[in-house]
């Protein structure tokens, strides 16, 4: 490995991660670090990296070379990458031998913290990754989301609201994040609680390229039908999916329940003698055991 002068490109790095981060000596010792030497950071969220985009950035790197450094640190035989996996990438593809790098030293948890800053301050990044991306950093740095706003550099209420785009089903989400459907397709769609409706309105608007508006006004139409049916009962299949957990739980083994409309069974899997026994004594201690004496 060979120390590199400063280029351009440290200010744009400088970006990425927070500015007293980069030392004096780290402007001045830039290391091309061959590429399969480096791996790529495991705290990465951002999944998704469109083929199109990184075909160009290698394009320009054959031609051009890596004028961006990317950040890396020293992990037992090998290097781990910290910021700049799009170049590392890019780099890969235009079958450059090495990377210019600089070497940093970081906890897992600045680690972390560090690429999911970095994602979040890419255009290209899609409104699901983002709200992964907050829900995170959220997690792993114990945030409240007012404490996310002022880390992000965003309102409390727009982070709210991009949160809330992970309640949604994950085939919505994929379908954002492979830009399949927009970011105003997918909030459009959030008012529908029942998950069927969702996908149909899903299919609407792929089968008949439907605007951001149109899908609005499509959920404000199903949402008044909704309000003008009679209350329906609790959706049954949820209900004894829910008891299936709860028994499954208690029991420690897996519960199956076949609903048949007014009639179905119950099944109790067990994997050995001890789980029989378990099952029995559960049953043994009920009130109702006690009382007929099985």
């Amino acid at each position: 490995m060979k120390k590199k002068a400063l280029g351009k490109g440290l200010n744009a790095l400088i970006k990425e991660v927070p500015e007293e981060l980069i030392t004096d000596e780290d402007r001045n010792n830039i290391l091309d670090i061959p590429l399969d030497q480096i791996k790529p950071n495991p705290f990465q969220p951002r999944k998704t990296f469109h083929s199109e985009s990184l075909q160009e950035l290698a394009l320009s790197i054959k031609e051009n070379g890596i004028i961006q450094p990317v950040l890396v640190r020293k992990k037992d035989s090998y290097y781990e990458l910290i910021a700049g996996e799009r170049r590392y990438r890019a780099s890969e593809i235009a079958e450059m031998e090495s990377i210019p790098c600089i070497v940093k030293d970081f906890e897992d948890i600045k680690l972390l913290e560090l690429a999911l800053i970095e994602n979040l301050q890419r255009e290209d990044l899609n409104a699901i990754e983002i709200a992964i991306s907050y829900q995170e950093l959220m997690h792993q740095l114990e945030l409240t989301q007012e404490e996310l706003s002022k880390k992000v550099g965003k309102n409390r209420a727009t982070v709210a609201n991009t949160l809330r785009l992970l309640k949604l089903p994950e085939k919505i989400k994929q379908d954002v994040i492979q830009s399949l459907l927009s970011e105003g397709h997918a909030r459009a769609m959030l008012p529908i609680e029942d998950i069927d409706k969702i996908l149909a309105v899903r299919n609407e608007i792929i089968e008949n390229n439907l605007s951001v508006r149109q899908t609005e006004m499509l959920v404000k139409k199903i949402l008044e039908e909704n309000k003008s049916k009679p209350a329906v009962k609790k959706d049954v299949r949820a209900e004894i999916r829910d008891i299936e957990e709860k028994l499954t739980e208690i029991v420690g083994t897996k519960i199956k329940i076949h609903d048949k409309g007014n009639k179905g069974k119950i099944e109790i899997e067990y994997y050995s003698l001890e789980d029989f026994e378990k099952i029995k004594s559960i049953l043994e201690a009920s009130p109702y055991y006690q009382y007929h004496k099985i």
